[in-house]
């Protein structure tokens, strides 16, 4: 598996000035003082220093907090800005990390203020931190991060739209949402992308598909990715080819090609594997070899396949003919159905290339057996795998359950059945299940059913089954049964096991035993301390 390290912030050196003025505490409130004594700033603000924590001055200014915002101050009691920041912290020489509020959202948004409380950097970023010269800023897009690079004038150098992104050896080197590698030169010009792995050895030697190239130091091409590894002797770099392989018809050289090993696949297909990775190679009358196409997956006699240079996938008929092309990814929800992906959007077909729904979605996840889990203008809906709506897109969320849905609807939890009708209708702040169980919690009052039947309800969380009852926690960690058949389910104990058809009832120190109907096997004044298991109708027990 490969690694790629998280990113290693450079800090330029703080320069701070601390020793020539210190916060001081006057009444409650604090001020400023030079290394002589004399006052600089009046003891007359609610917190002086900044909002990690620390008091140090730097380069002549400090951060002031009156209610819940922050500014900057000089230590002359100059205001530099106004008091509205969330966070403010000092990051680097000269410069500091300032955070405001989203208009719309709870999420903070950070930017950068120089000495003179200047606003370099607007506080547009979910984060921001120094990387070498630069600094490293992200976006949230309401699931994950993306990462980009800004100069310290401002400049984007790369657009933000990586998982992750870390600078070594004076490149940039990039993580996409597919888990492939890109290097950027300094100025952020993209020298390579998709790779599956790197290593700076005198020069880039990257890894793509199966095959192997070569970056110099200054970030050229010197060696294409068309080879099987790339050795470096006495700092320069030298290929090494893929073993050849020759075709024939009879007698008659039909075509060489240079790869590990050569199989046949589904009968129909001629697969050549470079470093493990497949690639398909046909000679459809002599003429074409599509060795540049690399095979994703084999499935009910077709292939998903990727074109090294478009990178984009395709699916071919057991004839090599194109049914399907031109997209982004493409994955089976089962065999013959396709749901190809272009520029977010989801598409579905058949194994013949039809389309079944002319409407793309937005996701869309496998559900239960012959449905899909969709999502269209930002809400949740489920279709049969042909295609047929079962239920409108109307819903916030839709989990998978034992053979049910949990959706959430208005900030509500239910749960549907297959059909798309509704077993419990969306009235809960939380809704979970356990083998023929379903519960569902209205502020701390829990509901337990079976199918749509109430069974009982409680203010106690249930936790799970135990044999043929109902296992319940309270607040204070203590635990109870409830069963059809069971005396004790008004009793709390300190902790409740089960093993082949038996409780262990553990409470102060003593075990009791039952069995599944609640009869007592082993009373608590038997004062057994603990059961080891159960075997050939004998407990091991634990005792004084």
């Amino acid at each position: 598996m490969r690694i790629f390290h998280t990113v290693i912030l450079i800090l330029i050196v703080l320069k701070s000035i601390a020793g020539e003025f210190s916060v001081f505490e006057k009444d409650g409130y604090f001020g400023v003082r030079d290394q002589e004594g004399n006052v600089t700033v009046p003891a007359v603000y609610e917190t002086l220093g900044w909002s990690d924590g620390s008091v140090d001055v730097y380069n002549g200014v400090i951060g002031f907090r009156e209610g819940r915002l922050w500014g900057l101050i000089t230590v002359r009691n100059k205001a530099l800005t106004e008091q509205k920041f969330y966070t403010l912290t000092p990051l680097s020489d000269g410069f500091f990390k300032a955070s405001i509020k989203g208009r719309f959202s709870n999420y903070l948004f950070h930017g950068i203020l120089d000495d003179s409380g200047k606003t370099v950097i607007s506080c547009n970023y979910f984060s921001i931190d120094p990387m070498g010269v630069n600094w490293l800023v992200s976006k949230f897009d309401g699931s994950r991060e993306k990462f980009g690079v800004v100069s310290f004038q401002n400049q984007l150098i790369i657009p933000l739209r990586y998982n992750e992104i870390r600078e070594e050896e004076g490149f940039f080197l990039t993580l996409d949402e597919e888990d492939k590698i890109g290097i950027h030169s300094s100025s952020g010009a993209e020298l390579a992308f998709g790779l599956d792995s790197t290593e700076y050895n005198s020069g880039w030697v990257m890894h793509r598909d199966g095959y192997a190239g070569y970056l110099d130091r200054l970030g050229r091409e010197v060696l294409p990715l068309q080879y099987k590894s790339i050795k470096i002797e006495n700092g320069k770099p030298r290929p090494v080819r893929f073993p050849r392989w020759d075709i024939y018809a009879g007698n008659e050289l039909l075509y060489s090609q240079e790869c590990d090993s050569l199989r046949r696949a589904d009968e129909n297909f001629l697969l050549g594997y470079l470093n493990g990775v497949g690639h398909l190679i046909r000679d459809d009358e002599g003429s074409s070899i599509l060795h540049d196409i690399k095979v994703i997956q084999i499935t009910d006699g077709q292939l998903i396949v990727q074109n090294e240079s478009t990178k984009k996938w395709s699916v071919l008929s057991s004839e090599g003919k194109s049914v399907i092309s031109g997209y982004d990814s493409i994955f089976t929800v089962q065999e013959g159905v396709y749901v190809p992906r272009n520029d977010g959007k989801h598409y579905l077909y058949n194994k013949g290339g039809e389309l079944l729904e002319r409407k793309a979605f937005e996701k869309v996840s496998i559900g239960l057996k012959d449905q899909l889990i969709v999502k269209r203008n930002g809400y949740w809906g489920l279709v049969e795998i042909n295609g047929n709506g079962i239920t409108a897109s109307k819903f916030d969320r839709i989990q998978i359950g034992a053979d049910n849905y949990f959706i959430s609807y208005l900030n509500r939890w239910g749960i549907m059945d297959r059909k798309g009708e509704w077993i419990l209708r969306p009235e809960f702040a939380e809704v979970f299940s356990f083998e023929d169980f379903i519960v569902g919690r209205r502020g701390q009052g829990y509901s337990i059913f079976q199918g749509s039947n109430l069974v009982t309800k409680t203010t106690d969380r249930p936790v799970g089954k135990l044999g043929s009852s109902i296992l319940f926690e309270d607040e204070h960690s203590r635990f109870r049964l409830y069963g059809p058949i069971t005396p004790q389910s008004g009793e709390y104990f300190d902790k409740i096991q089960s093993t082949e058809g038996h409780y262990m009832l553990y409470n102060e120190g003593r075990v009791s035993i039952t069995d599944f109907e609640g009869e007592v096997i082993v009373p608590s004044a038997f004062a057994i301390e603990e059961v080891g298991g159960f075997s050939e109708d004998r407990f091991l027990i634990k005792k004084e």
